[in-house]
């Protein structure tokens, strides 16, 4: 596949390229990729990106640019987001797992296994397209590849963390070859590139903390591999309990309410005597009035705050002036008036006790 897709580049002034039996670890892309291709599968091969060498001269040191085959969008690691990081990891497990026969060739093996020098994935681990690519693999610090614990060190920050039964590759020509470690069950290569059986309490285990600052927390983690990676026979989650709880907590709070004497309603018996005294107050205030009226006398009795003689038209100095003495004012005396003068005073002696 044409690789077409620019990534970056890279000068190695202050690194130092792994070699084997004096040759240039850049320069065996092209032998060993197309047997990655043809016995591991297509998303293995582009998992290492094309390196365009340019050697230095003496006065200017080499330089590298990087390419991919897949087209899309270019990640760095350290840009994505917790769920991509641990995705990402269960394919880079995968594609290093299926790449276990051909480290332990001997005709092979021995340079591949220095294409996993790498550091600082942070910034060479991208994802094109969706799918992982790897810049400036075969290369190392200078002062890192001087120190063999440097190395060590390095390699479990970094590949070391996405494949735990690799061990540390050779760097240097006069390094012997550690044979890698079998598979221990062989499997055929899936056909996608994530592995199914990588539980993502794997993955996470996989993503060093160093190499992004979108990781979630701890708490998280556990909580997201607890829910993902439980057997099949475990005790399901009780998300019911606080609902149950909530319902029986209900019914309590209403039984209690029903128990009599608890709530507090009107006291219906108070209102009704009060109505029947009142009621029992103007009848007996009609009957005055009505004895009074037939009595021919128009003068209701004293109420604290009402005027008297509610019902007479001339009172007091006006009856005297207008008429003289000895002589009484005319009353009406036809039932109609009668019945007229008794509701007047009724109402107004009504609304007077109500003052």
């Amino acid at each position: 596949m044409i690789r077409n897709v620019y990534i970056g580049s890279h000068s190695l002034s202050d690194y130092s390229e792994s070699t084997a039996n004096d040759v240039h670890i850049l320069d065996s892309y092209n032998l060993i990729i197309e047997s990655i291709r043809s016995a591991v599968g297509e998303d293995a091969a582009d998992f290492f990106a094309l390196p365009q060498v340019v050697r230095g001269n003496g006065a200017s040191a080499t330089s590298v640019a990087w390419y991919a085959s897949s087209s899309g969008a270019i990640q760095q690691w350290r840009e994505l987001d917790f769920h991509t990081q641990i995705r990402v990891a269960g394919e880079v497990g995968a594609i290093l797992e299926r790449l276990r026969p051909l480290l332990s060739d001997p005709g092979i093996g021995p340079l591949l296994q220095r294409w996993l020098n790498v550091t600082d994935i942070g910034n060479n681990l991208h994802l094109v397209g969706g799918r992982p690519v790897l810049v400036n693999w075969g290369l190392l610090p200078s002062a890192t590849a001087a120190s063999m614990d440097a190395r060590d060190r390095t390699f479990a920050s970094n590949l070391g963390r996405f494949a735990p039964w690799l061990t540390t590759p050779p760097f240097h020509s006069l390094e012997s070859v550690e044979p890698t470690p079998p598979s221990p069950t062989p499997t055929a290569a899936p056909a996608s590139p994530v592995e199914p059986s990588r539980s993502h309490n794997e993955a996470a285990a996989l993503v060093p903390p160093e190499m992004g600052a979108s990781l979630a927390p701890e708490g998280q983690v556990a909580a997201m591999t607890a829910a993902q990676a439980a057997p099949a026979g475990s005790t399901p989650s009780r998300a019911w309990l606080p609902v149950a709880i909530a319902c029986a907590v209900a019914a309590m709070m209403l039984i209690l309410l029903l128990i009599p004497g608890v709530l507090l309603y009107p006291n219906t018996e108070l209102g009704q005597g009060s109505a029947a005294g009142t009621e029992a107050v103007l009848r007996q205030r009609i009957e005055d009035l009505q004895q009074k009226l037939q009595a021919r006398t128009c003068q209701g009795s004293a109420v604290p705050g009402s005027p008297r003689n509610l019902l007479s038209p001339r009172s007091g100095a006006l009856d005297r002036a207008l008429f003289p003495a000895g002589v009484a004012p005319i009353v009406p005396s036809s039932p109609a008036g009668g019945r007229l003068a008794m509701f007047a005073s009724a109402a107004l002696t009504t609304r007077s006790l109500t003052w």
